[in-house]
Protein backbone atom coordinates (compact mmCIF):
# COMPACT_ATOMS: atom_id res chain seq x y z
CA UNK A 1 0.00 0.00 0.00
CA UNK A 2 1.35 3.29 -0.64
CA UNK A 3 1.68 5.78 1.56
CA UNK A 4 3.56 9.18 0.68
CA UNK A 5 4.23 10.63 4.75
CA UNK A 6 8.20 11.07 5.33
CA UNK A 7 7.44 9.91 8.82
CA UNK A 8 6.05 6.38 7.39
CA UNK A 9 8.70 3.37 7.58
CA UNK A 10 7.62 -0.33 7.46
CA UNK A 11 11.11 -0.90 9.76
CA UNK A 12 8.50 0.88 12.76
CA UNK A 13 6.29 -2.17 11.84
CA UNK A 14 8.20 -5.51 11.90
CA UNK A 15 5.17 -7.73 11.86
CA UNK A 16 3.34 -6.17 9.21
CA UNK A 17 4.43 -7.94 6.63
CA UNK A 18 3.66 -11.55 8.50
CA UNK A 19 0.60 -10.08 9.21
CA UNK A 20 -0.10 -9.03 5.51
CA UNK A 21 1.40 -12.65 4.22
CA UNK A 22 -0.83 -14.64 6.43
CA UNK A 23 -4.28 -12.52 5.55
CA UNK A 24 -3.51 -12.08 1.99
CA UNK A 25 -2.81 -15.56 1.10
CA UNK A 26 -6.37 -16.74 3.09
CA UNK A 27 -8.43 -14.05 1.82
CA UNK A 28 -7.21 -14.60 -2.01
CA UNK A 29 -7.64 -18.28 -1.32
CA UNK A 30 -11.76 -18.11 -0.07
CA UNK A 31 -11.84 -15.17 -2.79
CA UNK A 32 -13.10 -12.43 -0.60
CA UNK A 33 -11.60 -9.41 -0.86
CA UNK A 34 -8.69 -7.51 -2.63
CA UNK A 35 -5.07 -7.29 -1.95
CA UNK A 36 -5.36 -3.46 -1.59
CA UNK A 37 -8.60 -3.72 0.79
CA UNK A 38 -6.47 -6.29 3.23
CA UNK A 39 -3.79 -4.19 3.39
CA UNK A 40 -5.37 -1.53 4.29
CA UNK A 41 -6.97 -3.31 7.46
CA UNK A 42 -4.01 -4.90 8.63
CA UNK A 43 -2.07 -1.90 8.81
CA UNK A 44 -4.63 -0.17 10.80
CA UNK A 45 -4.57 -3.41 13.10
CA UNK A 46 -0.95 -3.74 13.09
CA UNK A 47 0.05 -0.63 13.87
CA UNK A 48 -2.88 0.17 16.54
CA UNK A 49 -0.85 -2.72 18.38
CA UNK A 50 2.46 -0.90 18.40
CA UNK A 51 1.32 2.69 18.23
CA UNK A 52 0.37 4.27 21.39
CA UNK A 53 -2.62 5.75 19.28
CA UNK A 54 -0.76 8.47 18.37
CA UNK A 55 -3.55 11.37 17.18
CA UNK A 56 -1.63 12.66 14.29
CA UNK A 57 -0.69 9.40 13.13
CA UNK A 58 -3.98 7.88 13.39
CA UNK A 59 -5.80 11.12 11.32
CA UNK A 60 -2.71 10.13 8.74
CA UNK A 61 -4.19 6.67 8.21
CA UNK A 62 -7.55 7.71 8.60
CA UNK A 63 -7.13 9.49 5.48
CA UNK A 64 -4.96 7.02 3.78
CA UNK A 65 -8.04 4.01 4.18
CA UNK A 66 -10.73 6.61 3.40
CA UNK A 67 -8.77 7.59 -0.24
CA UNK A 68 -8.90 3.94 -1.05
CA UNK A 69 -12.26 3.70 -0.61
CA UNK A 70 -13.68 6.40 -2.37
CA UNK A 71 -11.31 6.93 -5.26
CA UNK A 72 -9.43 3.46 -5.58
CA UNK A 73 -10.42 0.88 -8.47
CA UNK A 74 -14.12 0.87 -8.14
CA UNK A 75 -14.65 3.02 -5.44
CA UNK A 76 -17.19 4.82 -4.02
CA UNK A 77 -16.99 7.91 -6.52
CA UNK A 78 -16.74 5.56 -9.19
CA UNK A 79 -19.90 3.15 -8.56
CA UNK A 80 -22.32 6.26 -7.44
CA UNK A 81 -21.10 8.24 -10.45
CA UNK A 82 -22.77 4.99 -12.89
CA UNK A 83 -26.01 6.38 -12.13
CA UNK A 84 -25.35 9.60 -13.75
CA UNK A 85 -22.97 8.18 -16.50
CA UNK A 86 -25.51 6.07 -17.94
CA UNK A 87 -28.39 8.25 -17.43
CA UNK A 88 -28.98 9.18 -21.62
CA UNK A 89 -29.95 5.55 -22.34
CA UNK A 90 -33.13 6.63 -24.00
CA UNK A 91 -30.73 8.76 -26.44
CA UNK A 92 -33.07 11.35 -26.26
CA UNK A 93 -31.00 14.11 -25.16
CA UNK A 94 -32.88 14.52 -21.71
CA UNK A 95 -31.40 14.03 -18.56
CA UNK A 96 -33.05 10.79 -16.84
CA UNK A 97 -30.23 10.77 -13.89
CA UNK A 98 -31.93 9.56 -10.43
CA UNK A 99 -29.23 11.36 -9.08
CA UNK A 100 -29.19 14.51 -10.87
CA UNK A 101 -27.37 16.64 -10.16
CA UNK A 102 -24.12 14.61 -11.15
CA UNK A 103 -22.26 13.31 -7.67
CA UNK A 104 -18.41 14.22 -7.11
CA UNK A 105 -18.36 11.77 -4.12
CA UNK A 106 -14.12 12.08 -4.46
CA UNK A 107 -11.98 12.41 -1.16
CA UNK A 108 -10.70 15.77 -2.23
CA UNK A 109 -14.16 17.15 -3.50
CA UNK A 110 -15.47 16.27 -0.06
CA UNK A 111 -13.06 17.24 2.10
CA UNK A 112 -13.16 20.70 0.52
CA UNK A 113 -16.93 21.37 0.01
CA UNK A 114 -18.85 20.59 4.00
CA UNK A 115 -22.47 20.69 1.82
CA UNK A 116 -21.83 17.45 0.85
CA UNK A 117 -21.08 15.78 3.80
CA UNK A 118 -20.11 18.33 7.23
CA UNK A 119 -17.47 17.65 9.71
CA UNK A 120 -16.41 14.79 6.74
CA UNK A 121 -12.91 14.62 8.18
CA UNK A 122 -13.61 14.09 11.69
CA UNK A 123 -16.45 11.74 10.64
CA UNK A 124 -13.81 9.72 8.45
CA UNK A 125 -11.64 8.97 11.56
CA UNK A 126 -14.35 8.03 13.67
CA UNK A 127 -15.37 5.56 11.41
CA UNK A 128 -12.15 4.18 10.89
CA UNK A 129 -11.41 3.50 14.19
CA UNK A 130 -14.26 1.71 14.29
CA UNK A 131 -13.38 -0.39 11.70
CA UNK A 132 -10.37 -1.25 13.71
CA UNK A 133 -11.98 -2.30 16.80
CA UNK A 134 -14.29 -4.54 14.96
CA UNK A 135 -10.75 -5.62 13.27
CA UNK A 136 -9.49 -6.26 16.88
CA UNK A 137 -12.60 -8.04 18.70
CA UNK A 138 -12.25 -11.02 16.68
CA UNK A 139 -15.09 -12.17 15.72
CA UNK A 140 -16.32 -13.53 12.38
CA UNK A 141 -19.07 -13.31 9.94
CA UNK A 142 -20.66 -16.60 9.60
CA UNK A 143 -18.46 -17.65 7.00
CA UNK A 144 -15.36 -17.35 8.92
CA UNK A 145 -14.28 -13.86 8.01
CA UNK A 146 -12.76 -11.14 10.28
CA UNK A 147 -15.46 -9.15 10.43
CA UNK A 148 -13.55 -5.64 10.43
CA UNK A 149 -12.45 -6.86 7.02
CA UNK A 150 -16.08 -6.95 5.61
CA UNK A 151 -16.96 -3.18 6.85
CA UNK A 152 -16.43 -0.67 4.44
CA UNK A 153 -17.59 3.03 3.74
CA UNK A 154 -21.13 3.75 2.39
CA UNK A 155 -22.42 6.98 0.77
CA UNK A 156 -25.99 7.64 1.29
CA UNK A 157 -27.82 10.06 -0.83
CA UNK A 158 -30.06 11.81 2.18
CA UNK A 159 -31.13 14.54 0.47
CA UNK A 160 -32.39 12.77 -2.89
CA UNK A 161 -34.19 10.60 -0.48
CA UNK A 162 -35.91 12.78 1.05
CA UNK A 163 -36.79 14.44 -2.18
CA UNK A 164 -37.54 11.57 -3.61
CA UNK A 165 -40.70 10.90 -0.42
CA UNK A 166 -42.71 13.16 -2.04
CA UNK A 167 -43.04 11.99 -5.85
CA UNK A 168 -43.09 8.06 -5.18
CA UNK A 169 -39.96 6.25 -3.19
CA UNK A 170 -40.72 2.98 -4.80
CA UNK A 171 -40.69 4.48 -8.06
CA UNK A 172 -37.31 6.15 -7.38
CA UNK A 173 -36.03 3.06 -6.35
CA UNK A 174 -37.22 1.11 -9.42
CA UNK A 175 -35.81 4.01 -11.44
CA UNK A 176 -32.39 3.19 -9.60
CA UNK A 177 -32.18 -0.51 -10.44
CA UNK A 178 -33.16 0.36 -13.94
CA UNK A 179 -29.64 1.88 -14.05
CA UNK A 180 -27.84 -0.41 -12.18
CA UNK A 181 -29.51 -3.59 -14.93
CA UNK A 182 -31.59 -5.29 -12.58
CA UNK A 183 -35.01 -5.76 -14.33
CA UNK A 184 -36.74 -6.83 -11.53
CA UNK A 185 -38.36 -3.94 -9.51
CA UNK A 186 -37.90 -3.95 -5.66
CA UNK A 187 -40.50 -5.82 -3.00
CA UNK A 188 -41.36 -3.46 -0.22
CA UNK A 189 -43.61 -4.43 2.20
CA UNK A 190 -46.47 -2.34 2.37
CA UNK A 191 -46.51 -1.50 5.71
CA UNK A 192 -42.80 -0.41 5.53
CA UNK A 193 -43.90 1.62 2.36
CA UNK A 194 -46.58 3.40 3.97
CA UNK A 195 -44.26 4.04 6.63
CA UNK A 196 -41.66 5.97 4.51
CA UNK A 197 -43.93 8.00 2.60
CA UNK A 198 -43.87 11.48 2.99
CA UNK A 199 -47.16 11.82 4.63
CA UNK A 200 -46.71 9.15 7.17
CA UNK A 201 -46.56 10.49 10.74
CA UNK A 202 -45.45 6.29 11.92
CA UNK A 203 -42.74 6.05 13.97
CA UNK A 204 -39.80 4.25 12.03
CA UNK A 205 -36.51 5.63 12.65
CA UNK A 206 -34.73 5.26 16.46
CA UNK A 207 -33.30 8.84 17.06
CA UNK A 208 -29.19 8.49 16.99
CA UNK A 209 -29.37 11.56 18.67
CA UNK A 210 -31.76 10.44 21.80
CA UNK A 211 -31.55 6.94 22.56
CA UNK A 212 -35.14 5.26 23.02
CA UNK A 213 -36.52 7.89 20.59
CA UNK A 214 -38.51 6.90 17.54
CA UNK A 215 -38.70 9.66 14.27
CA UNK A 216 -40.69 9.01 10.85
CA UNK A 217 -39.08 8.81 7.96
CA UNK A 218 -39.10 12.06 7.20
CA UNK A 219 -38.12 13.78 10.42
CA UNK A 220 -35.35 11.68 10.06
CA UNK A 221 -33.95 12.46 6.81
CA UNK A 222 -34.84 16.06 7.92
CA UNK A 223 -32.71 14.84 10.93
CA UNK A 224 -29.50 13.26 8.78
CA UNK A 225 -29.49 16.39 6.61
CA UNK A 226 -29.47 19.27 9.10
CA UNK A 227 -26.30 16.67 10.73
CA UNK A 228 -24.70 15.04 7.78
CA UNK A 229 -25.74 17.46 4.57
CA UNK A 230 -26.55 16.38 1.52
CA UNK A 231 -24.72 13.14 1.56
CA UNK A 232 -23.93 10.67 4.81
CA UNK A 233 -20.87 8.32 5.58
CA UNK A 234 -21.37 5.14 7.45
CA UNK A 235 -19.27 2.46 7.98
CA UNK A 236 -21.36 -0.93 6.67
CA UNK A 237 -21.32 -4.49 6.36
CA UNK A 238 -20.75 -5.80 2.53
CA UNK A 239 -19.77 -9.32 3.17
CA UNK A 240 -22.67 -11.36 1.73
CA UNK A 241 -23.64 -12.73 4.98
CA UNK A 242 -24.90 -10.91 7.73
CA UNK A 243 -24.02 -10.56 10.80
CA UNK A 244 -21.49 -12.66 13.11
CA UNK A 245 -20.67 -16.07 13.97
CA UNK A 246 -21.11 -15.77 17.31
CA UNK A 247 -25.21 -15.54 17.09
CA UNK A 248 -25.54 -18.25 14.88
CA UNK A 249 -23.86 -20.29 17.46
CA UNK A 250 -26.19 -18.51 20.19
CA UNK A 251 -29.22 -19.60 21.63
CA UNK A 252 -32.18 -18.33 19.32
CA UNK A 253 -33.54 -16.41 22.46
CA UNK A 254 -29.95 -14.41 22.56
CA UNK A 255 -30.17 -13.49 18.80
CA UNK A 256 -33.35 -11.43 17.98
CA UNK A 257 -33.23 -7.41 18.04
CA UNK A 258 -35.20 -7.21 21.12
CA UNK A 259 -32.60 -9.04 22.65
CA UNK A 260 -29.86 -7.12 20.51
CA UNK A 261 -31.49 -4.15 21.53
CA UNK A 262 -33.68 -4.20 24.81
CA UNK A 263 -37.02 -4.32 23.30
CA UNK A 264 -35.71 -1.85 20.23
CA UNK A 265 -34.31 0.98 23.44
CA UNK A 266 -30.77 0.64 22.59
CA UNK A 267 -27.56 -0.47 20.41
CA UNK A 268 -26.26 -3.80 19.27
CA UNK A 269 -22.59 -4.20 20.94
CA UNK A 270 -19.20 -5.67 19.77
CA UNK A 271 -17.00 -5.17 22.67
CA UNK A 272 -16.89 -1.84 23.60
CA UNK A 273 -18.33 -0.52 19.43
CA UNK A 274 -21.59 0.13 19.07
CA UNK A 275 -23.14 -1.23 16.23
CA UNK A 276 -26.48 1.67 15.33
CA UNK A 277 -27.23 -1.22 12.39
CA UNK A 278 -28.79 -0.54 9.25
CA UNK A 279 -32.29 1.34 8.56
CA UNK A 280 -34.26 0.96 5.29
CA UNK A 281 -32.51 4.51 3.66
CA UNK A 282 -28.97 2.71 4.48
CA UNK A 283 -30.08 -0.67 3.24
CA UNK A 284 -31.20 0.58 0.03
CA UNK A 285 -28.28 2.72 -0.19
CA UNK A 286 -26.23 -0.22 0.27
CA UNK A 287 -27.67 -2.36 -2.59
CA UNK A 288 -27.21 0.54 -4.81
CA UNK A 289 -24.09 1.09 -4.16
CA UNK A 290 -22.64 -2.07 -4.04
CA UNK A 291 -24.05 -5.16 -6.16
CA UNK A 292 -27.04 -6.58 -4.19
CA UNK A 293 -27.34 -10.22 -5.58
CA UNK A 294 -24.38 -10.25 -3.76
CA UNK A 295 -26.12 -9.24 -0.55
CA UNK A 296 -27.63 -11.82 1.87
CA UNK A 297 -28.40 -14.16 -0.75
CA UNK A 298 -28.78 -17.67 2.01
CA UNK A 299 -29.50 -14.94 5.29
CA UNK A 300 -31.84 -12.15 5.59
CA UNK A 301 -30.39 -9.25 6.81
CA UNK A 302 -32.38 -7.35 10.11
CA UNK A 303 -32.25 -3.62 10.11
CA UNK A 304 -31.94 -2.63 13.72
CA UNK A 305 -32.07 1.30 13.16
CA UNK A 306 -35.70 0.57 12.15
CA UNK A 307 -39.13 -0.48 14.61
CA UNK A 308 -42.47 0.37 13.76
CA UNK A 309 -46.31 -1.08 14.84
CA UNK A 310 -47.88 -3.15 11.91
CA UNK A 311 -51.83 -3.46 13.46
CA UNK A 312 -50.98 -3.04 16.90
CA UNK A 313 -47.65 -5.84 17.03
CA UNK A 314 -44.32 -4.80 17.07
CA UNK A 315 -42.30 -5.39 13.56
CA UNK A 316 -38.45 -4.93 12.13
CA UNK A 317 -37.80 -4.99 8.74
CA UNK A 318 -34.91 -6.96 7.63
CA UNK A 319 -33.33 -7.15 3.73
CA UNK A 320 -31.91 -9.88 1.69
CA UNK A 321 -31.59 -10.52 -2.83
CA UNK A 322 -34.36 -13.42 -3.32
CA UNK A 323 -35.78 -14.66 -6.77
CA UNK A 324 -33.99 -11.94 -8.88
CA UNK A 325 -35.46 -8.97 -6.14
CA UNK A 326 -34.02 -7.00 -3.86
CA UNK A 327 -36.65 -7.53 -0.89
CA UNK A 328 -36.98 -5.01 2.38
CA UNK A 329 -39.36 -7.05 4.65
CA UNK A 330 -41.20 -7.23 7.86
CA UNK A 331 -40.51 -10.01 10.83
CA UNK A 332 -41.25 -10.57 14.61
CA UNK A 333 -38.54 -8.50 16.54
CA UNK A 334 -38.78 -11.44 18.93
CA UNK A 335 -37.77 -14.11 15.73
CA UNK A 336 -34.37 -16.07 16.47
CA UNK A 337 -33.90 -17.79 13.66
CA UNK A 338 -29.78 -18.35 12.69
CA UNK A 339 -30.66 -17.41 9.31
CA UNK A 340 -31.47 -13.88 10.63
CA UNK A 341 -29.05 -12.01 11.42
CA UNK A 342 -28.15 -7.82 11.80
CA UNK A 343 -26.20 -6.42 8.82
CA UNK A 344 -23.81 -4.21 10.71
CA UNK A 345 -22.90 -0.61 10.50
CA UNK A 346 -21.96 2.53 12.43
CA UNK A 347 -22.14 5.77 12.55
CA UNK A 348 -20.18 9.38 13.23
CA UNK A 349 -22.41 11.69 14.66
CA UNK A 350 -20.82 15.39 14.77
CA UNK A 351 -18.76 16.40 18.19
Amino acid sequence: MANNSPEFSFDLYPDLDRDLDDIYRRNLEQGVASGEVIATAVLAATVDRQLENDPHEISKLAEDWARLEFDGESGINQKWGRYYDQYNTDNDGMNHSPIDPEPNLSFDNLKRHDWEISNFEQKIEKLYLAKRALLESGETTPEGINVGETMHLVAVPWRIMRHNLVDGFDSWVKLMRHHQGIKEPDYINDELLSCIKSDSNRKLYKNPLKIGEYLTAKEYLDQKIAEDGNWGIILAQTSNEAGIKSLVKGSPEGRTPDALTQNGSGLFYIGEQAIYGLGIFEWLALTFQEDPRQLSTKDVSWLLANRLIDNGVPRVPCGDWYDSQVGSGLFSPGAGNDNARPRLAVIALNP
